[in-house]
C-alpha cells in the first residue's frame, strides 16, 4: 500500500487512525484557531458526523492521499 510513515525528525507523516477520531475531534478540527488555517472545506464546528465521514472516505482510497503529520 505504499508509505505508511515517514519520519523528517522534526515531524511524522503517516496514515490517519481510526483511533485518532476523538484527538481530531476534540482536539484539531474543532478548535477555531486551527479551523481558521485550513481548507474551506473543513467544516466548522466539525461533529462526529464529519469524522464519520472523513475515515470512511479514507479508507475506500486505494492509493492514500491525506495524512497525518
Amino acid at each position: 500500500m505504499g508509505m505508511s510513515r515517514l519520519d523528517c525528525a522534526l515531524c511524522v507523516v503517516r496514515h490517519w487512525m481510526e483511533s485518532e477520531r476523538q484527538r481530531l475531534l476534540v482536539g484539531s478540527a474543532s478548535n477555531r484557531s486551527v479551523w481558521r488555517n485550513l481548507t474551506h472545506r473543513i467544516p466548522h464546528p466539525y461533529t462526529e458526523a464529519d469524522a464519520d465521514f472523513w475515515f470512511a472516505l479514507i479508507a475506500k482510497m486505494v492509493i492514500p492521499t491525506h495524512w497525518a503529520i
